[in-house]
């Protein structure tokens, strides 16, 4: 849930309790609330054009489709503000397993259970810093003032260096929900005054801390990688927060680590991305880039490689003027890989010949090949991905006859990764390398498949054909193209020639599975009895099983059971029918089949199947009788992951119950805070 949602429509515990007892809240007021605001945590879903009634349909969609379940949640909260159908927030609290408080409707039921049931997972943590995690966790879902106090009061007992990095983690929660905050309560006022304390503590660290600057110094030189790496987060903690406020301090402690470490250590990459997490509304990074570029025009590499990765980001966000201007002013002596770099950085932004034609000098004046050609496949694919063909073409025509042919291979590459098949299928026939041109060339056939293209796919079948394949990859691929497209008898052909009897054989299984889902059994059944590796045929019977309960033709679906030989194959074939109906009889063949595997682990496992399985279908008594004759505290631990895994979030708490280890259980709290909060 955003902090927005939860603030604007009073969701946390706190606010909910000053609701009248079962009262329905003012649904006008709450709608009055910005629509285009529900969307901003998922940018894929946009819900600001969605009708209440539609978004309602989503969320009663989840509950009773099984394989949405773990998604109740996420729903919940995203519907928090619209949605006040007294009968959606009942199933959803029986699905955690919550009753009804009294005096409160299910809708403030819910929230108020979530939270205390969150609590007593937190209170029984024993690792003080997963303890603080998880209480900033809660933060995020229901921002109380006494929620937030909580966890600071916990990062307070933390060591110095930890406290930068937990105290950061807890002003990104509370970021997006203080700046939507409506100033409307003396609620409100608490929870900012809450945030200011957070805040005020965080930058005392940073601005007077110079035992945690001299700490985290002394930790670069440290050879444990673990530990190094926990200081690197509170080293880039400390660059956020500074410049927050600071600039200077914050150039400083940049240049300071670039010395200390060497480029490489510093991993530029997550650095970047931290500070474009933290800082890319304030506006405060385009002008802490120019003042380090100012300060350090050197041309070192692992500067550059810095400089470069700041302002991609500052052309990402829309700040090319002024990333021009940087560039124009600070790079005109820059190495010439990275001046090409930055053209072809705008170029993705800026769509002009002046542009292309600035990219392609920067890019012919290098003297290395491998430079020049890495830029020459992204020069390419950026000409072809923006609808510039001509120019493409010039570029190819110009290229390095001794190594054109491997450009063009990883451009079609590129291109056919980014979803530009039809661009790729035509830059193929520029590929004069025989090789390089079939493997892309099968390469294609499922993107084509994938977009309805069946007469270039069936082109680029006959063409293969009578190809000689010299890596087995290729033809691998190119078979499994034939069976996805319905080819069944040319995949067998092929299968034939094939060498390796491993790929062979697996080959086999995949058409066998292919001609199941098309309905030809009797050709599956021909073509299962030509294998002869136990296991792909084990796997082929139990297609066959599946196909046949599916059916209702439980007959044959038992006598090919009956047919396999190892037990834990016969095991899985058996759990299918549990599947389909978990009768006494069937559950009790699946655990005598668990009594005659020789292997303790896979029993293991089998049998943490078997019950996720009886659980998913409600079967919690047959379950429970089978974890009650005995499984290990490490089998229970794996048991409450995977029903977490799957939504069952009230079977899960039941299973941490039953934990006697205080490790396990405080660890599998921990677990459960993240499960029911994310």
């Amino acid at each position: 849930m955003s902090a927005a949602n939860i603030g604007s429509s009073s969701s946390s515990a706190s606010s909910y309790r000053n609701e009248s007892g079962g009262g329905q809240p003012n649904i006008e007021s709450n709608r009055d609330l910005k629509r285009s605001e529900l969307g901003q945590e998922n940018s894929g879903l946009d819900f600001s054009m969605v009708p209440d009634e539609i978004l309602m349909e989503i969320f009663q969609y989840a509950i009773k489709s099984q394989s949405d379940v773990q998604r109740l949640s996420f729903v919940s909260k995203k519907l928090n503000n619209i949605s006040f159908d007294e009968e959606i927030w009942k199933r959803l609290s029986e699905k955690f397993g919550y009753e009804q408080i009294e005096q409160h409707n299910w809708r403030v039921s819910f929230y108020l259970n979530l939270e205390k049931s969150v609590a007593s997972a937190i209170a029984q943590i024993m690792n003080p810093e997963k303890q603080a995690l998880a209480q900033i966790q809660l933060v995020k879902v229901l921002p109380s003032k006494e929620n937030i106090d909580k966890a600071n009061n916990l990062i307070d007992t933390m060591p110095l260096d930890r406290q930068l990095n937990l105290r950061t983690e807890l002003i990104k929660a509370l970021f997006e929900y203080v700046k939507n905050l409506q100033l409307s309560s003396p609620l409100s006022f608490q929870i900012i005054d809450s945030y200011l304390v957070v805040k005020s503590k965080a930058q005392r660290l940073v601005l007077t801390g110079n035992k945690v600057e001299e700490f985290m110094f002394q930790s670069f030189k440290s050879r444990t990688s673990s530990l190094s790496e926990a200081h690197r987060l509170s080293a880039r903690s400390e660059i956020a927060l500074a410049l927050n406020s600071n600039i200077d301090k914050a150039l400083n402690v940049l240049d300071k680590m670039c010395e200390t470490t060497g480029i490489a250590s510093l991993k530029i990459e997550e650095l970047v991305e931290f500070l474009k997490v933290v800082f890319a509304a304030t506006g405060e990074l385009p002008k802490a880039t120019d003042k380090h570029i100012k300060q350090h025009p050197g041309n070192c590499a692992g500067s550059l490689s810095l400089k470069f990765e700041l302002l991609k980001f500052l052309i990402s966000i829309g700040q090319i003027k002024k990333t021009k201007k940087i560039i124009e002013r600070k790079f005109r002596q820059m190495m010439p890989y990275y001046k090409a770099k930055f053209e072809l950085e705008l170029l993705k932004f800026l769509h002009s010949r002046k542009k292309i034609n600035k990219a392609k000098k920067s890019i012919n004046k290098l003297s290395n090949i491998s430079e020049k050609d890495q830029l020459q496949i992204e020069f390419l694919v950026i000409l072809i991905s923006i609808g510039y063909k001509v120019e493409a073409n010039e570029v190819i025509k110009e290229l390095d006859p001794s190594n054109k042919n491997r450009v063009l291979f990883e451009v079609e590459k590129a291109l056919n990764s980014i979803g530009k098949i039809q661009e790729a299928y035509e830059l193929n026939s520029e590929i004069t390398d025989l090789r390089m041109k079939a493997e892309n060339k099968v390469a294609l056939l499922a993107p084509l498949i994938s977009i309805g293209d069946m007469d270039k796919a069936n082109k680029i079948i006959a063409e293969l054909k009578d190809y000689h394949w010299t890596k087995d990859e290729d033809k691998i691929n190119f078979i499994k193209g034939l069976i996805s497209i319905g080819r069944t008898t040319e995949a067998y052909e092929s299968i034939k020639e094939f060498g390796p009897v491993h790929h062979h054989q697996s080959l086999l299984l995949e058409l066998v599975k292919a001609l199941i889902s098309m309905g030809d059994m009797d050709e599956a059944n021909k073509i299962t009895s030509e294998i002869t590796d136990c296991e792909y045929k084990f796997e082929a019977q139990i297609e066959f099983v599946k196909a046949l309960i599916s059916m209702g033709d439980m007959d044959e679906a038992n006598k090919i059971t009956s047919e396999i030989t190892d037990c834990e194959y016969k095991f899985e074939a058996q759990i299918e029918f549990v599947k389909a109906e978990p009768s006494k009889e069937n559950i009790e063949k699946a655990i005598k089949l668990l009594s005659e595997i020789d292997n303790n682990e896979y029993v293991k496992i089998l049998k943490e199947k078997l019950i996720i399985t009886l659980i998913s279908m409600g079967n919690m008594d047959e379950a429970n009788k089978i974890i009650e004759e005995g499984i290990s505290e490490w089998e229970k631990l794996n048991l409450i992951r995977a029903l977490l895994s799957i939504g069952e979030i009230k079977e899960a708490n039941e299973m941490i119950k039953k934990l006697t280890d205080p490790g396990y259980k405080s660890s599998t709290q921990a677990i459960f805070v993240h499960a029911i909060l994310s």
